[in-house]
């Protein structure tokens, strides 16, 4: 596996503008296989230290409605409501292990999977009425 480095990346635009056009700047990192994700890392710890308040804000009203959606389509006779309370993203963020590229047909489309970790301390607190059902 060779990997990309800055002085790669100077030798490939050099030898690309030198070409006639014959590949694209995504075909030429084609070759390459893995790339260090650490950068990714890094921006992630920042967002999630900087950002925590509204990421946490923001999932918690997703999560709300996803449960809102759900208890629309089946809740049980029992189940008054469900609302989440609080949410808290914790202190310890997602952590991405690897990146890889997926070719695909359209030169347009870029696909890429992504080998993530999450062992943090996120936490929930759901508040369910319940009300006189079966139960």
């Amino acid at each position: 596996q060779k990997m990309l480095t800055p002085e790669r990346i100077v030798d490939i635009n050099s030898k690309r503008a030198a070409a006639t056009g014959a590949h694209s700047l995504f075909e030429e990192f084609a070759e390459y296989d893995t790339e260090s994700v650490e950068w990714v890392n890094g921006a992630l710890r920042k967002v999630w230290r900087n950002y925590n308040d509204l990421l946490e804000s923001q999932v918690k009203d997703n999560l709300q409605q996803a449960i809102n959606d759900s208890l629309e389509q089946e809740k049980p006779p029992f189940v008054r409501s469900v609302l989440v309370k609080r949410f808290h993203l914790g202190q310890r963020p997602l952590w991405i292990r690897s990146v890889e590229d997926i070719p695909t047909q359209d030169r347009l489309v870029l696909t890429y999977h992504m080998d993530a970790r999450y062992d943090g301390d996120a936490s929930v607190l759901l508040l369910v009425e319940l009300g006189a059902g079966m139960l």
